[in-house]
């Protein structure tokens, strides 16, 4: 199923320095173009087959691991904090020390390599995990949450990158949307282990949690034949890629604002209109669950245009948001939940794969690295302005705050494709519904 770009030959994309001239061209292992024979194709093949093994498994640990984490450090802030603002401010800390973090990816990958991205930050988050344990004041908390929210960013981005480094054109679409279903079951069976294991003391469970991310860091370094070395050709600003795929990065912070958004406050959503307590804490086990759609949607990314799949599924979101909004009675809410965040994983997954696939894989995590910090922010825009509409609107505010998100993405489509029609950069060949080749670019 999975194999890496070159049947025959083994290659890595190691930096060559031999001269003073930056050459990003695929380096064969060793120096030299090894000629694989039947028995060595067959090795070769196993090896990668259990690469993907072993990258899913570190995905799923680390993911776990956090979703261990997400339930203790919720409890340890209700317990030691009392001010709903300063909880609020502990989670954007979190997520803006990726946004910080984003520019340097790269150049720490120059240093110590994408593999060692992972382990040594996968290391960091154990620490800090354990560190969480004892609440000794507000500010040291917010230090070490801001070191662990780095962490988690080096460490999700440079795996990933891996992941999508690993694989081929045709199964890229499955591996993301793999991943992506992975990293969703992992979070949310962290809250059911603890429930499980029901320890009395909550220092096993962040022994527990530090242990895990340590296990999902070892793995990656296990991984066979796998000199993975991504270069940067040279340094590029966020605005960049921002300014050349503003479609791409507009949908990433859209489907991150939206989901952030209903996840923190569909269980508040719930109570407001009535629902008990257990109730409404299935709205989020539904959305979770939702995800399983990745798999069926990555066989359509295969076959047609990303860009009409990400306009179709917005406005198959906004759709479903309209019809929550305006509901009189709430049946068949989990429903309507479960569909709407079906129809946003189908505007997540063509969105990552056409970051991916539009521009060359020497550029692959500096890309990726600008589209984590584009999401990140919207995550975090979602947290904010949803519990600001929220206040004002009450319950449908979390409505009027997404689905007023996906409109000016698709406003933003529209006249952009507008625009490019009267410059005569239009076609209507570049409107097929169906996917077609074409060459990344680079930077």
């Amino acid at each position: 199923m999975f194999f890496l770009k070159n049947k025959n030959n083994f290659y890595s994309r190691n930096y060559n320095h031999s001269n003073e001239n930056i050459d990003f061209s695929q380096i064969p292992i060793n120096g030299k173009i090894n000629i694989l024979g039947i028995g060595d194709q067959k090795k070769f093949f196993t090896d990668n087959f259990v690469n993907f093994i072993k990258i899913y498994s570190s995905i799923f640990f680390s993911a776990l691991a956090y979703g261990i984490a997400m339930v203790l450090i919720a409890i340890k802030l209700e317990n030691n904090v009392k001010d709903d603002i300063l909880i609020t401010f502990s989670t954007v800390i979190q997520i803006s020390a990726g946004i910080i973090f984003a520019n340097f990816l790269p150049r720490l990958s120059n240093k110590i390599g994408i593999i060692n991205n992972v382990f040594y930050a996968s290391l960091t988050s154990a620490i800090a995990t354990l560190c969480l344990n004892k609440f000794v004041s507000y500010q040291i908390w917010i230090l070490i949450i801001f070191i662990m929210g780095i962490s988690l960013f080096i460490s999700n981005v440079s795996r990933n990158t891996i992941m999508i480094d690993f694989s081929e054109d045709k199964n890229r679409a499955f591996c993301i949307s793999l991943g992506s279903l992975i990293v969703a079951i992992g979070n949310s069976l962290g809250p059911v282990l603890i429930n499980f294991l029901n320890f009395k003391n909550n220092i096993w469970l962040f022994a527990l949690s530090a242990f895990i991310h340590l296990l999902s860091g070892i793995i990656i370094k296990t991984l066979k034949n796998s000199q993975i070395n991504l270069r940067q050709q040279k340094r590029i600003s966020p605005w960049r890629y921002i300014l050349h795929s503003p479609k791409i990065m507009l949908s990433g912070f859209s489907y991150s604002f939206v989901m952030s958004s209903c996840s923190a406050f569909a269980i508040i959503f719930g109570l407001r209109i009535g629902m008990s307590e257990n109730s409404a804490g299935l709205l989020l086990s539904c959305l979770l669950i939702g995800t399983v759609s990745f798999l069926p949607i990555s066989y359509l990314c295969n076959h047609f245009n990303l860009r009409f799949l990400m306009i179709l599924f917005s406005s198959m979101s906004l759709f479903m948001i309209n019809k929550i909004f305006y509901l009189n009675e709430y049946s068949h809410l989990h429903w309507y939940f479960f569909i709407l965040f079906s129809c946003l994983a189908g505007m997540k997954l063509p969105t990552l794969v056409l970051i991916n696939e539009k521009y060359k894989a020497s550029q692959r995590l500096a890309v990726n690295s600008s589209f984590a910090k584009v999401t990140l922010t919207g995550s975090i825009s979602g947290l904010l302005w949803s519990g600001l509409m929220f206040k004002f609107f009450n319950y449908n505010g979390l409505w009027i705050s997404t689905g007023g998100m996906l409109i000016i993405f698709l406003a933003f489509c529209f006249f952009n494709y507008f625009y490019k029609f009267i410059q005569n950069k239009l076609s209507l060949k570049d409107l097929n519904i169906f996917k077609k080749k074409f060459e990344p670019i680079e930077l």
